[in-house]
Order: C-alpha cells, then structure tokens, then sequence
C-alpha cells in the first residue's frame, strides 16, 4: 500500500459492491480502504487519495496474499481456500511477526526507508487492518508525521535522514506491538516494546538555498508526549523540539508545534544516504554503520582486501548457500582476484613488490565502489588514530558485542562497531557473545612486512590494536568520510 504525497485531484475510494469468488482453489476477496471522512485512513496534507499497487502483499488469517489492480483505487486479493471466513487482515505483510486468532504480532521498523514513485511523490506504508466475511475494508492504525525543513543557508545541502525521539517514559516509536482485529471495525495497535526513536532514512534531497523540502514519517498512535526532530544533511544536523506535547491519533498526520530555530551540530551529518560523526579534532568523519549494513548492529557485508563486491549471493550467513561464479570455494587464495600463483613466489598482481603500492587505490576500495562520494576505507594510522584519542568500552547493543568508541572531543559522539568476525573459506567465524573472538576490520593499508597480509583492527585480551591478517579473508568494513 502507498500513499502519494501530491496529486491533481481527489479521488473517492469505491465501496465494496461484490463478493467473495472461488476459483482454481483461490479465494478471490475485493478490497478497499475506507474513505476519510469516516476517519479511517490516513491522509496527507487536505488530499484524500491511496492507492494500491499490483503485487502488494497483505496477510489473511495468518497466511501471505497478494493484491491485483489496475485501477488502484479498489482491489481484489487472492487467497488459499483453505483460508475460511471470517477474515481477519493486516498490511503491510512484512511487519506481521506472528498470528493467533484475530490478533497479529507485529514491527514498526526503527529504519525507515526512504521511497518514491515515478513521479517523485514519497510512498508510504503504514499498518492497516480489515475484517470481513466476503470483502475487505481496510483501516490505518498508524499515523504520519509531517517534517518540513526549509533550508536558511546560503547553499544547497542534501537532506539524507530524519531522525524523529522522545524523552517520554514508555513511549515506542518503533518496535513490537500487537494488532486486535474485531468484527465492530474497532481494530487497534498497541506497542509492547521498542525503542524511542525512528528514522526515515536515505532520502538524498537537495535542497537550494531558502527552498523547503517535506516528507513523511510513519509511527503509532502518540499522546502529549515531547518529541525532538533531527535532520541531517552533508553540512550536519540540524534539530528542533515541540514547544509543547505532541498528539497524534491513529490515521491522523500533522505537523508538530515545534520550536522555529533550528541548532546546527556539524560534527553529525549524512553523506550519501550515510551517517557519520566526527569523533577526533584531526581525524576523518566515521561512519555509523559498516557497507552493506542498515543499523549499526548489523554486520553488513564481508571482502576480501582490494576485492569490491562479496564472494557470496545474497543476505549474509554463517554459512551461505549461493555464491559467485568462480567463488564458490569462498574466500580463499584462488577466489582472490590479485592473485596468481603462477607467479610465486610474489603471487599477487597488484600490490606487490613490484609496483610498490601499499594503501589501496580509490578503484579497489569497497567503500569508495559502494557508497561512492568521498566515502573510503581508513588506512591503518587513521585507525590507530581512533584509538588513541577515543574511549573504547566494550558494550552489547540488541544483543550485540562490540565496542562503544566515544569521541574525547565532540560532546561525546560516539559510534557502536560491532564484532561480527570474518570469512575463512566458506564459513563465517562469529561469536556473537563474545568480543574477542570475533572483532576484525580492515584498513587501507598493506602489511609491508608481509604482502601477503594488510593491516586490520583487532583486539585481543589487553584491548583494541592493530594487527595484519591474510589479504584473502573475508573482512567486515567501516568507512570513513573526507
């Protein structure tokens, strides 16, 4: 389901005006969204308009269907028949985490990301739930939070995330919760559990000097609670909080009473759709997740040194079951692509002893190929230098070893790097309980000592160092920023 942020006209929801038809042992079920004025979907700015898209997947009575429409106004969706009525819906069928009887566990991601359609408008997917015994009526228990940000410099900037936080005991803006559908329509989402914050994030808006950009950010129901508004841009984060409680119903969308002076922190920003902090007066800007990674917790994506994609297919595992042509013995000697074993005893074809080149170039880079700008892997001193002036506490975030790296400088910034091991062949070596054992990045640097090895972070009993490990394993990356 989407919601566009601009259109030319209103355009009514149909009412259901057919039943239930079986075919083929499918269930065919019409499906709408009620219209606003009965208050039950959500809306953006005065213009009452939803639409549903072919492929849209919603689940009925715990099992996945998919929506059929050409005309997106009004829907059919086709179900297994041994999925009987009553029916009891929800999308979108991704938050859905578990079903019993009518009620639906469910997650409001704590990342949002960032969409459009072909014509620019920012697609949105709340949660919506329906009953019914031969259609589908579906009602929004999510509401929208409109953010405006008018850019008062004298240059363009890049709008990359939006950061929405509360301060209010109890108060989830993302995380679990669970969906009571009932037969009166009376149907309701109420959060357990989760986190205080959300994000809307990769957006890359430029915004001209004095021009205004808005969008959207879905969370549940909220009542008078504080809120603070973080927008980070390529120059840094600009913030703002509500000058008095924030309300917000499900289907409502508003913007908030918010304070008009904008705090500008420029050791906080987002390049790229990436954020990053700056942690040391002299350093680089670090990022605050490793490529291939969403939240700070996850692993992201493993490489060998100088290699710019993964050996494997798909979302990693401790031991992935698809990999690339030609990789499929892992991450070994003969996947490595610099190496040729024909000429040993210097068996590498780049970075050797003949072209004396010992800090990686731009092109082999995997943070400069895959996030592109000024984003790059640091060398082995810009590492060394992060631990030298930072604090290094070894913490778990949502389970999570690693090390919490708080800036001396900059008004405690800090960043979470997880430990989340390396690949040896075809398996990842991964504790996920424990630091030492699993705690490795690389840098940009080689190891001249031993070119068959570059420089990596690493820890061991007396705490964080630098080391060199085997130009072929597989290493997580953190990138930084120029």
């Amino acid at each position: 389901m989407k919601k566009t942020s601009a259109v030319i006209s209103v355009i009514a929801v149909l009412a259901l005006a057919a039943g239930c038809k079986k075919e083929n042992g499918l269930i065919e079920l019409p499906v709408t969204i009620e219209n606003y004025a009965s208050g039950s979907k959500v809306y953006i700015d005065a213009i009452n308009f939803s639409c549903w898209n072919d492929g849209d997947k919603v689940q009925v009575n715990g099992e996945e269907a998919t929506v059929h429409t050409s005309i997106q106004t009004s829907a059919t969706i086709t179900v297994e028949t041994g999925v009987t009525s009553p029916y009891y819906a929800i999308f979108p069928a991704s938050c859905v985490t578990g079903y019993s009887a009518g009620n639906y566990s469910v997650a409001l991601p704590a990342t949002q990301l960032y969409r459009e359609d072909g014509s620019g408008n920012q697609l949105i997917d709340g949660v919506m739930a329906a009953y019914g015994t031969d259609g589908l009526s579906f009602k929004n228990l999510t509401a929208l939070v409109k953010v405006t940000f008018t850019n008062s410099t004298q240059s363009s900037l890049t709008v990359g995330t939006i950061t929405l936080s509360t301060t209010a005991a109890g108060q989830h803006l993302s995380g679990v919760g669970t969906v009571a559908i009932t037969s009166s329509g009376s149907h309701s989402l109420t959060m357990t559990g989760g986190k205080n914050t959300v994000s809307l994030r990769r957006i890359g808006e430029d915004v001209g000097a004095g021009a205004s950009f808005t969008c959207y950010v879905v969370v549940p129901a909220i009542s008078n609670i504080p809120l603070k508004v973080e927008v980070l841009t390529d120059k840094g984060v600009y913030s703002m909080s509500t000058t008095r409680g924030a309300t917000l119903r499900a289907n409502d969308v508003g913007p908030l009473p918010m304070n008009t002076a904008c705090a500008l922190d420029p050791t906080r920003g987002c390049t790229s759709g990436h954020e990053w902090v700056k942690l040391s007066a002299n350093g680089p800007k670090w990022a605050v997740c490793n490529v291939g990674a969403v939240e700070e917790t996850d692993c992201g994506d493993y490489f060998a040194w100088g290699e710019t994609e993964t050996y494997y297919e798909g979302v990693v595992t401790d031991s992935p079951s698809s990999w690339k042509p030609g990789k499929d013995q892992g991450y070994i000697s003969d996947s490595y692509r610099f190496y040729d074993i024909s000429s040993y005893p210097d068996p590498f074809t780049r970075y050797n002893d003949g072209d004396d080149k010992t800090v990686l170039e731009l092109s082999d880079d995997a943070a400069r190929v895959n996030w592109n700008r000024n984003w790059r892997i640091p060398t082995a001193d810009e590492w060394q230098e992060l631990i030298d002036t930072c604090t290094w506490s070894p913490a778990t975030v949502n389970g999570v070893a690693g090390y919490s790296v708080t800036s001396q400088v900059y008004n405690n910034n800090s960043i979470f790097i997880p430990a989340v091991g390396w690949f040896e062949g075809t398996r990842r070596n991964y504790a996920s309980s424990s630091v030492e054992s699993s705690f490795r990045y690389w840098s940009a640097t080689l190891n001249e000592d031993d070119k068959w090895t570059a420089r990596c972070l690493t820890d061991n009993s007396n705490g964080v160092l630098m080391d060199a490990y085997e130009r072929r394993m597989g290493l997580p990356i953190r990138p930084v920023f120029d």
